[in-house]
């Protein structure tokens, strides 16, 4: 862990405000038009979302060259069925 905060880590953490507020706005109109659940707590759903596909992109990133050697496991299949997993959960 760096003991010194990250250079541009304001900038960081300004974009991935904006693109929460961004998903928060899409998601209040889909509550709206009824292609969001409403009996979920929303918001805490898609930072939770946010951060999955964080991990899973660090994950890949950091991994891929040594552990998904078999065409079955691909990060472009694996990617699609986490997006799969957790847009069915938001969905009504």
């Amino acid at each position: 862990f760096a003991k010194e905060p990250l250079e541009d880590i304001e900038d960081y953490i300004s974009v991935q405000k904006r693109i929460a507020d961004i998903l928060l706005r899409i998601v209040e109109d889909g509550k709206v038009d009824g292609s969001i659940r409403r009996d979920i707590p929303i918001k805490e759903a898609i930072i939770t979302i946010i951060n999955v596909y964080g991990t899973f992109g660090s994950n890949i990133a950091l991994k891929s060259s040594i552990s998904y050697l078999e065409d079955d496991i691909a990060p472009n299949i694996q990617q699609r069925m986490l997006m799969e997993m957790l847009l069915s959960f938001i969905r009504p």
